[in-house]
């Protein structure tokens, strides 16, 4: 377990002085807030906290593969569960793998849904209800197992051939997806599995859902956008709130993950092959790190956090890369 790792800001804080004073009581009680010379604006000096070890810009970072398959496997999708690893290919007709054994010694892997899952790409899952969620690409569904014994309960979705089904977040009591050929997010309920509304933002021409995270603690919703490598973060309830670019710069990216703590969005860049660490109050930078040591490293598409280290799939290396600190 890392320790903590502390941080400290200055935040600057509007304090009119037309205001009541009752209004502002608790910004002006809250440690390190004074008022700024003879302005109106209260100086708030903040230390937090994050068990998150990558937001650490001094940290030093090792690399191992802790899977290989000499088959062309190609894995693209990639979660962590119960400190079970579950991967997908969608160039494998037919295949979850399951890794076990917490990533330690030998590994053990298992197939569920061979005959049921043709093209799989994202992957979710409800901890309430304790069901896996996998998206079919192929066949524009999602296709729902058991966490307890990987059996196979149902799909939802319409199969029509416009659908293309990618990733996937479980947001409260809704499944929320990819549907990027539609430019839209779709809703279901997980009480009924049945289709609520779709989810679509004022730049709907420009907006192709790939990949997204749900920070749960901040109620938000950060979806990867295929088409122009922006972010756009929505509400929990499907609100549409704001989109940015990663770092002011043109990137390539491919999935996203949140830290445990609510506090860093884990961004994955698979053009420039690296990992950026960005804060989830305010989008800012904070660090970012390479895929692996050498150039070996030729597409990295999924990844999930396992721990305290990071999981990639490296695909056309047919292999799981883990990052970690040293």
């Amino acid at each position: 377990m890392s320790l903590p790792i502390s941080f400290v800001r200055a935040i600057l804080l509007p304090y009119p002085k037309n205001a009541k004073e009752n209004e502002y009581n608790s910004a002006i009680q809250r440690a390190g807030a004074f008022p700024l010379f003879d302005t109106n604006i209260l100086l708030y000096i903040e230390e937090y906290y994050s068990s998150f070890p990558f937001a650490d810009k001094n940290i030093k970072v090792k690399y191992d593969i802790v899977y290989e398959n000499k088959a062309p496997f190609r894995p693209d999708s990639i979660i962590s569960i119960n400190d079970n690893i579950f991967v997908v290919s969608h160039s494998n007709a037919g295949i979850v793998l399951l890794l076990e054994n917490n990533l330690r010694g030998s590994l053990v892997s298992k197939r569920i849904g061979e005959n049921i899952v043709s093209k799989p790409y994202g992957l979710g899952f409800d901890k309430k209800r304790n069901l896996l969620f996998v998206s079919d690409i192929d066949k524009r569904q999602i296709h729902i197992f058991s966490l307890k014994d990987y059996s196979y309960t149902r799909s939802i979705g319409c199969s029509n051939y416009e659908n293309k089904q990618y990733g996937i977040a479980v947001v409260n009591d809704n499944l929320i997806i990819c549907d990027r050929n539609n430019n839209r997010l779709q809703l279901f309920s997980l009480e009924t599995f049945i289709f609520m509304r779709s989810i679509k933002t004022p730049k709907y021409k420009d907006f192709s859902p790939f990949t997204m995270c749900y920070n749960h603690i901040l109620d938000r919703l950060y979806v990867v956008n295929h088409c122009n490598d922006c972010i756009y973060v929505f509400s929990g309830d499907g609100t549409y709130l704001y989109d940015f670019y990663v770092n002011d710069d043109r990137h390539h990216l491919r999935d996203i993950q949140v830290s445990n703590d609510g506090q860093f969005l884990i961004i994955l860049d698979f053009e420039y092959r690296r990992v950026l660490i960005h804060r989830c109050d305010d989008n800012s930078y904070v660090t970012s790190y390479e895929v692996l040591e050498d150039e070996t490293v030729s597409f990295p598409c999924g990844m999930c956090l396992h721990n305290d280290s990071l999981l990639i799939c490296d695909t056309y290396q047919n292999r799981i890369v883990r990052i970690s600190k040293k």
